[in-house]
């Protein structure tokens, strides 16, 4: 009868802890982190809104600047109202991702902003980031129909 040998289990190796300052921190500073991270959060979403917006009026005057690698210099104006930075994040949201649809989903960065900085919980983000990210595909479906309709292409 052959004796079983036993298996040597392999330790673990110990990783670092990426929160542990949070477990130290007491609860008054948990809320200050928390409501300052719904703060920026918030301001965020409303640059974001106002560089969209700006960028649905100004984007022609503006769109050979985003080609041109040294439009970052401050000898180059852009017409958007969140300036050079905002024309690349409305650029980026508007032309490459999203289209017209990601104004929904600022929607959404607003309710999480509401959210952690008065720490209510009215309504599940989960149900409204399902809305919001249906609501972003219906309206970037149906601005393509029409622009394509319209001719605007």
């Amino acid at each position: 009868m052959a004796k079983k040998e036993k298996k040597v289990k392999k330790e673990k190796r110990q990783r670092p802890d990426l929160l542990a300052f949070w477990k130290n921190w007491d609860d008054g500073q948990k809320t200050g982190f928390i409501r300052i991270t719904g703060i920026a959060l918030a301001i965020f979403a409303i640059f974001a809104l106002v560089s969209m917006a700006s960028y649905m009026m100004t984007w022609r005057q503006d769109q050979s600047l985003l080609r041109d690698p040294a439009m970052m210099d401050s000898a180059h104006d852009v017409a958007n109202l969140g300036g050079k930075l905002g024309l690349k994040l409305a650029d980026l949201f508007i032309c490459r991702w999203f289209g017209i649809g990601s104004f929904a989903l600022l929607i959404l960065v607003a309710a999480a902003a509401r959210r952690l900085v008065t720490g209510t919980r009215r309504h599940s983000l989960l149900r409204l980031a399902l809305s919001t990210m249906t609501g972003a595909f219906i309206l970037s479906l149906v601005a393509a129909f029409v622009g394509k309709i319209l001719g605007l292409q």
